[in-house]
């Protein structure tokens, strides 16, 4: 069952790893609550999800956001998989070669490749 944050988030836990279902943007005004969430996940040293496929926007506060949970992932030893992101948010990801972040695996489907 989801745990519902804000209007942005929804978190589901299955005992592998903790699934952050985002919705909306991810800016200046959503990424300090992004990584007040994601954080202390990546410190039970368990692997987390991030559904983008309801994510609409990101700026570069949001990137940078990203890029930082990534590196925080990294040095705890987990990852942060980043799964289907909608086709905006894929083109921002691809700009910035998201998947050179450390701690970051992005996952696409076949049929959105």
């Amino acid at each position: 069952m989801p745990v519902k944050l804000d209007e942005s988030f929804d978190v589901r836990t299955d005992g592998s790893d903790d699934r952050f279902e985002l919705r909306g943007e991810l800016d200046m005004a959503t990424v300090r609550h992004f990584l007040d969430a994601v954080q202390p996940a990546i410190e039970s040293a368990r692997d987390v999800t991030l559904d983008l496929s309801r994510l609409t926007f990101m700026d570069s506060t949001g990137i940078s956001g990203l890029f930082e949970v990534g590196r925080h992932a990294a040095a705890c030893g987990t990852a942060v998989i980043v799964r289907t992101p909608s086709p905006p948010v894929l083109r921002v990801l691809e700009i910035v070669r998201a998947d050179r972040f450390a701690g970051i695996r992005i996952e696409i489907p076949p049929s959105a490749a």
